[in-house]
């Protein structure tokens, strides 16, 4: 235990100070992410930062700033030791070499930055929330105890790459706040998962899917909004889907990349919601953010690393697995983020679909709505 600014505020949930969590385990995790994205499809900014305050006994943060533009994926990744010795050793000093994530308005505003590194990616992204968070229910697996809320938001600000500047007009997107044990290798077990975040002329959508037969059971989420910008909620409360996969998602090798998807579904008045969404742009690979089992680690003091990954060459994502042909699995390269262009209820939009396919060899994808 060690104090810090926080426990001089009437805020404590145990009886110890406040950078000790209930929770004893090493997976406990306290994460923030934001991803958005032009009008034309061209660019995808993610970052994320997460500290795990058990983790090695003093505890870690760690964070990314991933770009994908026309096909090239830049990703900075960074990891330190959450510090015991003067200011730095509250964790909301939430910054990490030279990435940092600020709370300017609780539930309002944010900003992320990356000042300079070796990895050809600076920028500072203003954040402002379009809606109100939603707070998802929890699918109650016992083993990861979770809270998730997600907010839809405007993006405003610039990032170089490689000494281009691009400068942020009309990018939208989304928030994402999690906390909890989140277990290694879940993912793994995950029989199909998806995560819509979908912007219109007067409203945004946000819905997550996730069905996942572990421990002897089949765990199942279905949970989302409209969130109507003159500050109603409707509640979607089921789906049914039907993605249209490029190749035979049981081949040996298969990418599971598909083309376009349909759900239906029904709010908790009873009245249906249909969505279409059209790929528009190659994936950006979350593993290239850490979400490959790298986060929480130890990895030391500090360290700072990354990459470009050219999804123009065929030969990338081949390449890619075999470097991690020594896994149990494949999942670390089907988590994925597509840009899509949408239609909900024939009203036309942009948006995100963050998905994982079956992370096993010869999953077959079995639609719950047919054509």
């Amino acid at each position: 235990m060690a104090l810090t600014q926080w426990d001089d505020y009437f805020i404590h949930q145990t009886g110890d100070t406040l950078d000790t969590v209930a929770i004893k385990s090493e997976s406990f995790m306290d994460r923030t992410w934001f991803g958005c994205h032009g009008q034309d499809g061209r660019t995808y900014i993610a970052a994320g930062l997460g500290t795990y305050p058990n983790v090695s006994g003093r505890g870690v943060i760690d964070g990314s700033f991933c770009v994908i533009r026309d096909g090239m994926q830049y990703n900075f990744r960074a990891s330190r030791h959450i510090s015991h010795e003067g200011d730095a050793t509250d964790r909301n000093n939430s910054h990490v070499g030279p990435l940092k994530i600020e709370t300017i308005e609780p539930m309002k505003r944010h900003r992320f930055s990356l000042g300079d590194n070796p990895h050809g990616i600076t920028g500072s992204i203003d954040v402002s929330a379009r809606a109100q968070p939603f707070l998802y229910n929890k699918l109650d697996v016992p083993s990861n105890p979770m809270t998730h809320f997600t907010q839809m938001a405007y993006f405003d600000g610039a990032i170089t790459i490689e000494g281009e500047t691009i400068a942020l007009d009309n990018y939208v997107g989304v928030r994402d706040r999690t906390w909890g044990v989140r277990g290694k290798g879940l993912m793994r077990h995950v029989e199909a998962y998806f995560w819509i975040m979908g912007h219109f002329d007067d409203c945004s959508l946000n819905f997550t899917f996730f069905h996942v037969p572990v421990e002897g059971n089949n765990y199942l989420l279905e949970d989302g909004a409209v969130m109507h910008d003159d500050g109603r909620v409707t509640r979607l409360v089921k789906a049914r889907h039907n993605f249209h996969f490029d190749e035979d998602t049981t081949a040996l090798g298969s990418t599971r990349l598909w083309s376009r998807a349909e759900w239906e579904f029904t709010d908790e008045h009873g009245k249906i919601w249909r969505l279409e969404a059209k790929g528009i742009q190659q994936p950006f690979y979350n593993a290239g953010q850490g979400y490959d089992d790298r986060h929480g680690l130890d990895r030391g003091p500090l360290l700072i690393e990354g990459e470009t990954w050219d999804f123009n060459k065929n030969s990338t994502l081949a390449s890619l697995r075999a470097d991690r042909s020594g896994d149990d699995d494949r999942w670390h390269f089907d988590i994925q983020d597509r840009l899509v262009e949408l239609t909900l209820n024939g009203a036309q939009g942009v948006g995100l679909v963050n998905n994982v396919c079956g992370p096993r060899e010869g999953w077959v994808y079995n639609p719950t709505l047919q054509d």
